[in-house]
């Protein structure tokens, strides 16, 4: 059995590889050759249980971009003589995610509990600091809220209290935390049979198994306001805006259960990989031994007699497998396959990022000071605010009165709007999220549960979680999943 752990930038270097693992696959017929195409969340964790599972077996990643991580993106930014990590994607950890938390430590990687803020621990800003974990919710023209620092959203006592003046003891907080916590339970109950190597052949699998049919079929509005009483405020103001940070969709629109992942993330402690969240995609493959094929697409699969599988990749090289396991956006991978896909294509919400180091101008927000900005700034979902330039807006470090800031829109952010937020700006970052790299349109669907996970015996897809909904962890329970049926199927 011959292992080969490289990354390789260049596709000069895949052709030649590919040229090796061809020859390898002759002299090693024995030996299960599984191909991954995409290197984001639910690939690197593929690589890395397969790695434990079948360790035998020969993987080979191919990424059409430079980097490893998919949307755990993350760039450096200097601020007070220090680099602060900003994640341009994938930012904040729930503790529950067990799959995340337990190879974070498996593989030595720090992490570092935080506010959902996701403010980073190495700057100057310090807990000490009076508005760390503070929030408001902006409409455009007025503050519709306000609350002091908690480490957890919905966490603390105290900062209850508010919530609970504004949005009501009977049909607010409480009550829309309790259903977030039956509905999220559901899922979290599925870990243990994943863990036996149960496995799921669709979503609809899945969505029966975590007992999500009610929630995944009916928008997130009809679900909490309609069918659960919880008050107009609350839905619009804090459902709504804490979807529109996480998801980039309304509550009108996106259906039940990506809203209540969404809440989760603000009654629960949270966390992040010291360094950035890549590190831990980066970390998976390594510890895989996968040979790794970066700026490497995929053009092509053809079926051969022999049950197996021969990848073509952009540059015409091709290498042969046993299984293929898809972690890629269908739609937008350019892939030309010799069978259909059900639940393929997924359709794509466009995502803009806009990262700035300056000073923010205080009368922006009918305040004279910074010291009377909230750090996490949501906006409500409602028709009143369709037309605001963010979803949200993150103060990620300070130093003095300057900031890292971080803003989610559905739109570029105009320069206009930079020069009315700000009283100078001496660094714009900009990413945009689109298809692949950007979230599904997590709209209710009558039909959710047609995504194959088993297309057919060697062909699997990861990228069916993607029908209902999009997170890191579900990507890595998707990756789970397709392990345990390709262990299986092979074993």
């Amino acid at each position: 059995m011959i292992h080969l752990f490289l990354t390789i930038p260049f596709q000069v270097s895949a052709r030649f590889l590919l040229a090796v693992l061809l020859i390898l696959s002759y002299v090693d017929a024995k030996q299960l050759r599984i191909a991954i195409v995409g290197a984001g969340p639910s690939g690197c964790s593929a690589a890395y249980f397969l790695s434990r599972d079948l360790p035998d077996s020969s993987i080979t990643v191919f990424e059409r971009s430079p980097y490893i991580g998919g949307r755990a993106y993350s760039i450096q930014m200097p601020i007070g003589g220090k680099l602060v990590t900003v994640e341009l994607g994938a930012s904040i950890v729930a503790d529950a995610n067990t799959f995340i938390r337990n190879a974070s430590r498996d593989l030595g990687l720090q992490t570092v509990d935080t506010a959902w803020t996701e403010l980073d621990p190495d700057t100057s800003m310090k807990s000490s600091d009076p508005l760390v974990g503070s929030l408001g919710i902006w409409d455009g023209s007025k503050w519709r809220y306000t609350q002091g620092p908690s480490k957890a959203l919905l966490g603390d006592l105290l900062y209850k209290v508010g919530i609970l003046l504004r949005y009501g003891i009977l049909d607010g907080a409480l009550q829309a935390s309790n259903l977030v916590t039956k509905m999220v339970s559901g899922f979290l109950a599925t870990y243990d049979g994943l863990l036996k190597a149960k496995s799921w052949a669709t979503t609809q699998d899945f969505i029966t198994d975590a007992g999500l049919s009610e929630v995944v079929s009916t928008t997130a509005y009809t679900s909490f306001r309609t069918q659960n009483g919880i008050s107009e405020l609350f839905v619009r103001e804090f459902i709504g805006g804490i979807t529109r940070n996480t998801y980039n969709q309304e509550v009108d629109i996106v259906s039940a259960w990506p809203a209540a992942v969404s809440l989760f993330s603000a009654t629960t402690e949270l966390f992040k990989v010291k360094g950035g969240n890549n590190r831990l995609y980066r970390s998976m493959l390594q510890h895989s031994n996968a040979t790794t094929l970066l700026n490497t697409a995929v053009s092509q699969i053809t079926t051969n007699s022999n049950d197996t599988y021969n990848l073509t990749a952009s540059d015409n090289t091709t290498a042969s497998f046993d299984v293929v396991i898809l972690a890629t956006p269908i739609a937008a991978s350019g892939l030309t396959l010799p069978f259909s896909i059900l639940g393929a294509p997924l359709t794509y919400v466009k995502l803009h990022v806009t990262v700035i180091l300056g000073k923010i101008r205080p009368s922006y927000f009918k305040r004279f000071d910074l010291n009377q900005i909230p750090y996490f700034i949501l906006t409500p979902s409602d028709p009143s605010t369709q037309s605001l330039p963010f979803n949200s807006l993150s103060i990620l470090a300070r130093y003095g009165t300057t900031v890292i800031v971080k803003l989610f829109s559905s739109r570029k952010v105009q320069d206009a709007v930079l020069d009315a937020l700000f009283v100078s700006r001496s660094s714009v970052v900009r990413k945009v999220w689109d298809s692949p790299g950007a979230y599904t349109d997590l709209g209710p669907r009558a039909d959710a549960g047609f995504a194959s996970f088993v297309v057919q015996k060697g062909i699997y897809w990861t990228g069916a979680m993607e029908e209902v909904v999009s997170a890191m962890e579900t990507q890595v329970v998707a990756a789970r999943s397709v392990v345990n049926a390709i262990v299986k199927d092979f074993n």
